[in-house]
Order: C-alpha cells, then sequence, then structure tokens
C-alpha cells in the first residue's frame, strides 16, 4: 500500500467509525437529571483542562464561532457547571472557569465511564487485546496532540 493509499484507508477508517465511537461514549455517559449535550461535555472538559480561558481562546480551541460558543456556555452556566468571569481591567475580555458542582460533575462522570468500560472490556476481550488497546489509545492521543501542537504554530 502506497502512502495514498494508506491515507485514504486512515480518512475512511475514522470517517467509518467516528458514528459509532460517538454513540458508544455517549451511552457510556449517562446524563441522567443533566440533560447537557456531547458539546457541552466537550466544552466542560476543555475549560477544566484550560482554567480561566477567554472566551474567544475557548471559541477556538472547540473549533466554534463565539456565538455558538455564547450558547453552549449560557447552557453549562444556567446548569451552575461553569462561572463568567470578568477581566477587571478590560470588562469585554470574559474568561470561563469550571465550578466546584462542574467538577463534581465531571468526576462523577468519569468514575462511571470507567467502571462501564472495565465491564465492557473484560466481556470482549482479552488481557492482552486490552493492553493493545491502550497502546494504541496512547499512540493515537499523542498523535492527535501533534496534529494540534502544530495546527497552533
Amino acid at each position: 500500500m502506497n502512502e495514498n493509499e494508506k491515507i485514504v484507508e486512515i480518512t475512511h477508517l475514522i470517517a467509518s467509525n467516528y458514528p459509532t465511537i460517538r454513540k458508544y461514549f455517549r451511552a457510556l455517559v449517562s446524563l441522567e437529571g443533566l440533560p447537557i449535550t456531547t458539546t457541552q461535555l466537550a466544552c466542560l472538559v476543555s475549560v477544566k483542562h484550560n482554567p480561566q480561558i477567554t472566551m474567544s481562546a475557548l471559541a477556538k480551541q472547540m473549533y466554534m464561532s463565539n456565538q455558538q460558543l455564547t450558547k453552549v456556555i449560557d447552557n453549562l452556566v444556567h446548569f451552575g457547571l461553569i462561572e463568567r468571569i470578568h477581566d477587571e481591567n478590560n470588562r469585554r475580555q470574559i474568561f470561563v472557569d469550571v465550578t466546584a458542582k462542574g467538577l463534581k460533575v465531571l468526576l462523577d462522570l468519569k468514575t462511571e465511564i470507567q467502571l462501564k468500560l472495565n465491564v465492557a472490556l473484560k466481556i470482549h476481550f482479552s488481557a492482552q487485546e486490552i493492553d493493545k488497546i491502550l497502546e494504541s489509545a496512547i499512540f493515537l492521543n499523542q498523535c492527535i496532540e501533534k496534529v494540534n501542537k502544530a495546527s497552533k504554530e
């Protein structure tokens, strides 16, 4: 397989598996009593990893317009998961940060995902296959970080 064929195959694999991955991830994350979307959840996670990030920087990171992000943040503020912080020197500058409730929701979701994934993996895969999945996930994460770093330069 030449390089172009490999790229075509990678593209096909990502595109064809994305809906399934999203579906299974959504099934792992039960947000009962907390009607937030996966986009809102992704935003919450991004803010957790980038405390007091500006709205503009977050919009860029989330590949969203400022208007789209404002709607997402409005809902997260409504549920008490995110707070807006106005810059004292420049009132037009708005930062967002995760609240204590938001951190608890993320911790609870992480625990729930780990429990469900533990059961699912042990049912369907051997210990060696789980090791291979871990290695692959680490490698994929490194690749994504490399691409993200290059796109910021």
